[in-house]
């Protein structure tokens, strides 16, 4: 069993490895083979064209068994978040990791700012090279996401930083837990999809306001959810720049790590 585990490990990564480098096919990155049975079989089996048919798919593979987290789930769409890169409902609710990119106009060449250049790759290898603004996200696969947040026991009132927050849609689910009296702090070391990850949490209160009605963000969502440039050894930076992030100096009841740190930057 362990031999086949190696050989289908390794057989993953070969696969990964020839992923065209600036493909514009929305390729799901494929999931781990593993010998059965095991514990995990269900994983990677919860996909859907939409949101609704996702979470569907993730209780009845008893991934989803949290009340809240179903709610949570359900209000916030995974494919939100990916969107303006990926449009198709296939790959933004696949229970499968999503990486896209999209190249950016060099600001010092004089072109207006945000307009769009240059290849546009979906679970394609980066370019060696990227340009100097280069929007790049990424979302785990949504059982990662579920066996997570199951594990912080979340309810309302907490506090919660996100560290490595990425495209907000960790921090919007949280949000959606914790309540209009908890407080949601993310912080995102790519100042790209820092920015995009505030765009997509500022829409998603128009989505659900229009879904809902009566204000449903305001009374139901956190007071307090911000996203500050930094990186898990100086939240918020240390900067003029990000002199108006000091908040996050406080103390949290949860926090979700989706980054790392290289040993030699903890010397």
């Amino acid at each position: 069993m362990f031999v086949c585990f190696l050989a289908s490990f390794f057989s993953f990564l070969i696969l990964t490895s020839q992923l065209p480098s600036q493909s514009t096919v929305p390729l799901l990155l494929p999931p781990p083979s593993f010998p059965h049975p095991l514990p995990l079989s269900p994983m990677w089996q919860s996909s859907g064209l939409t949101n609704v048919e996702m979470v569907a798919a993730l209780r009845a593979n008893s991934i989803l068994t949290d009340p809240s987290l179903i709610d949570a789930f359900t209000r916030v769409p995974r494919g939100h978040f990916l969107r303006p890169l990926v449009e198709d409902g296939a790959v933004a609710y696949a229970d499968s990791p999503v990486r896209a990119r999209k190249d950016l106009v060099d600001v010092e060449s004089g072109t207006e700012s945000g307009t769009e250049s240059g290849p546009h790759s979906i679970n394609g290898t980066l370019l060696a090279r990227p340009p100097p603004r280069c929007l790049r996200i990424h979302l785990s696969a949504p059982h990662i996401y579920c066996v997570s947040l199951e594990s912080l026991r979340l309810t309302p009132g907490l506090s919660l930083l996100n560290v490595g927050s990425g495209t907000g849609y960790i921090s919007s689910v949280c949000g959606a837990v914790l309540g209009r009296e908890g407080m949601v702090h993310g912080v995102e070391i790519d100042r790209e999809c820092a920015e995009h990850g505030r765009e997509r949490v500022e829409a998603l209160k128009a989505v659900l306001n229009n879904e809902r009605g009566d204000q449903f963000w305001e009374k139901n969502m956190p007071a307090v959810m911000t996203v500050a440039t930094g990186n898990a050894l100086c939240l918020g930076g240390d900067n003029e720049e990000n002199e108006e992030n000091k908040w996050m100096r406080g103390s949290y009841d949860r926090i979700y790590l989706g980054a790392s740190v290289d040993n030699e930057d903890l010397q």
